[in-house]
């Protein structure tokens, strides 16, 4: 193997969405220890940081519309409701579970501010444009596993 092929095949090794997700869960487990919101960081700075170092080497394109937006908005709206309306006991313990926020206003900001853009940079960006929706989908239900041990 020339020299040439030794130096690239690390950083092509660094590339794959697989390794990525490996070194998410090892991070996730390695964090079990630390509770609340601090981990949620660690986690969602884990899987910004895998996102950059792909991004560096490839970058992603996203095409955003105002249409696109407002279908997703619209939807996301819609079931945001639904789930208000019908189960809002259920959705209050979940979410307090889950995201352990001193507040709603702390847990607004971090999801749509931090979890948003970053898991949608990772998962769709960079694992779907590499392995399909189905993989990435897959992928992403386990993440969540992760997110919330």
């Amino acid at each position: 193997m020339s020299a040439k092929r030794r130096r690239r095949r690390p950083a092509r090794l660094l590339l794959d969405p697989y390794y990525a997700c490996l070194i998410f869960a090892g991070v996730g487990v390695g964090t079990l220890g630390i509770r609340g919101p601090a981990r949620l960081v660690l986690l969602w700075l884990a899987l910004l940081l895998l996102s950059l170092l792909y991004v560096e080497r490839r970058p992603v394109q996203m095409h955003y519309s105002l249409g696109n937006v407002g279908r997703g908005a619209g939807l996301g709206a819609l079931l945001a409701v639904s789930l208000l309306l019908f189960a809002s006991d259920g959705l209050r313990i979940t979410s307090e579970r889950l995201f352990p926020m001193g507040s709603g206003a702390s847990l607004f900001q971090s999801l749509f501010f931090v979890a948003a853009p970053v898991e949608e940079l990772f998962f769709r960006g960079v694992l779907q444009r590499e392995r399909g929706i189905v993989t990435a989908s897959v992928v992403y239900g386990l993440a969540g596993v992760v997110f919330f041990l």
